[in-house]
Parts: C-alpha cells; structure tokens; sequence
C-alpha cells in the first residue's frame, strides 16, 4: 500500500509539469502576430496605381507558432489514431465502436477548437485555420474506420494506421506490396 506522502509527491510532480507546460505555451503564444509595425522585405510602385505596396514576410514567432501547433495537432491525431484502431477498427460493428466514434472521437475533435483557440489566445487567422482543420479530417478517418471504408493497407497494425490517421495528405498503396508508393519527380 502507498503512503500518503507518495501520493501528494505525485500530485506535486504533475503540479510542476503543469506549471512548466502552461509556462512554455505562455511564452510560444505571447506574440498576438497582430502589430502593423513590420517592415517589408521590399517594396514596389505600380505606374497606375498611388503609393508604394511591400511585401511583408512572415515574422519567427509565427513560423514556432505554427510548429507548436502543428506539433500538438499530430500528437492529438496519433492518439486519436491509437484509441480508434483499439476500439473502433478492431472491434467494428459493435456498440463499442460506435459509442467511442460517435460519443467521443467525433465530438471531442468538433469542440475541441472552441476551447483551443481562447485556451492558446490565438488571433492568426492562419494559425486558427490550422485549429479548425484537425476535426474536419479526424471526423472523416472516424467515419471510416466505423463504417469499414479505411484504406484495407492501414489497418494492419497499429502503427500504419495511426501515420495515416494523423497524416493530412493520405499516401497511396500498392495493392500487391501493401507499402506506400513513392512520389516520383514527374508527380
């Protein structure tokens, strides 16, 4: 049996990772990308036109923003993938499968940019593009794996299927080899 000193040990160390956590999502998502105060990387006049135009580059916390977010996204999908190929790809047409496809995966992905959005304080129109994308192809892949129109080649083990649950260009398959097929230059 644990003693209670263990316990709150443990409640101290989650404490910790929390604050650590919510501490390095602070300081990613500090800058709003909202200033008006860039400078173009050049700038150009067009004859019928008044004044000069600049085209203005994306800033560094943009590009960290969107890796972070990119990031999470994908760990979100291989998750999902993980819970969907348990419960719902191997035991499909049960009420299991359904429960868990329609009473979690499918609202939990629906919501989850209502909250994330405030929760990170996005104001990046792109970067809330991104939030949003998550539930339209995760919606989808559950919808597939439900009803049995997954891919045949993904569903052989788990790790093939959770890359292609969280990859959002989908990869095709030789149906003799079941590998992926490579991209040749022509393509």
């Amino acid at each position: 049996k644990r003693k209670p000193l263990h316990k709150a040990a443990v409640r101290l160390g989650h404490s910790i990772v929390q604050l650590i956590m919510w501490e390095s999502l602070q300081s990613v998502f500090a800058n709003e990308l909202n200033s008006a105060e860039r400078v173009p990387l050049f700038t150009f006049q067009v004859p019928w036109l008044e004044g000069k135009y600049g085209i203005l580059g994306a800033p560094v916390a943009f590009w960290v923003q969107l890796f972070t977010v990119l990031l999470g996204q994908s760990i979100l999908c291989i998750a999902l993938g993980a819970i969907a190929f348990h419960f719902i790809v191997q035991k499909r047409g049960t009420s299991t499968a359904y429960l868990v496809g329609y009473g979690f995966i499918i609202p939990f992905v629906v919501f989850l940019p209502f909250y994330l959005v405030p929760f990170l304080m996005l104001q990046n129109m792109v970067l809330m593009t991104v939030v949003t994308s998550t539930p339209i192809f995760v919606t989808f892949r559950c919808l597939q794996a439900i009803h049995g129109t997954s891919p045949p080649v993904v569903e052989k083990d788990i790790f093939t299927y959770c890359t292609y649950y969280s990859s959002v260009v989908p990869f095709r398959y030789d149906t003799k080899t079941q590998a992926p097929i490579k991209t040749t230059a022509y393509e």
